[in-house]
């Protein structure tokens, strides 16, 4: 991990956490299936000041967060 004084921390990928290096992926194919898979069982995601948690990534949400750019 470094500093960039114009973009802040720059984290390589291989420091980013697994479930992250597996998402990212699983969103830029727009597989929702995959995304969804990354997440445990008791997982929440807070997006846009709202929290989720794993049983309701199965529906509108995760689609939205891997469908949208």
């Amino acid at each position: 991990m470094e500093t960039n004084a114009g973009r802040g921390i720059v984290i390589s990928w291989e420091d980013l956490p697994a479930p992250i290096r597996a998402y990212l992926p699983a969103h830029q194919a727009r597989d929702t299936e995959a995304a969804i898979s990354v997440f445990a069982a008791d997982a929440a995601v807070t997006d846009e000041g709202r929290t989720y948690y794993r049983f309701a990534l199965e529906g509108a949400l995760i689609t939205r967060l891997v469908i949208e750019p």
